[in-house]
């Protein structure tokens, strides 16, 4: 296969690809499926809708990830959970196996919903006296 350069894939025959070494050469076909491979071609795979996020997952994601959401995303990302949470006794999961882990010890949470995550830009000193807000042009210093 690594001598062609023109490949033509057909959807009436999968499987198998037409190959050509220059574009008006002869057609090469290969067989790219295993030989006992079975092909559907009239039935599709049976639709498995998703299960969707558990009562305790939809509470960590609106009390830990929520945060360092934009402002404007934050109720599209992580909406407030319809469910009350459930308690310690009342979670039927097996304890520290689903567990999400607890970044709030790593991460400091911002205190207001426009702060930012980047660190403050530094300011410019000034080159002629050395302190912060102007520089040498509008230097104090210099009048």
């Amino acid at each position: 296969i690594k001598g062609f350069q023109h490949f033509v894939v057909n959807a009436t025959s999968p499987g198998v690809v037409a190959a050509r070494q220059a574009v008006d050469g002869p057609v090469t076909q290969f067989n790219l499926l295993k030989e006992d491979a079975q092909i559907m071609e009239d039935e599709l795979p049976n639709i498995l809708p998703p299960k969707g996020m558990s009562t305790e997952r939809k509470w960590y994601h609106y009390e830990k990830v929520r945060p360092f959401c934009r402002y404007e995303c934050k109720d599209v990302t992580c909406p407030l959970p319809d469910a009350p949470r459930l308690t310690g006794s009342s979670r039927q999961s097996t304890p520290g196996v689903d567990d999400p882990p607890d970044l709030a010890m790593e991460i400091e949470v911002p205190h207001s919903p426009r702060q930012s995550l980047e660190p403050p830009a530094t300011q410019r000193k000034c080159g002629n006296c050395g302190q912060f807000g102007h520089n040498r042009r509008t230097c104090p210093c210099n009048q």
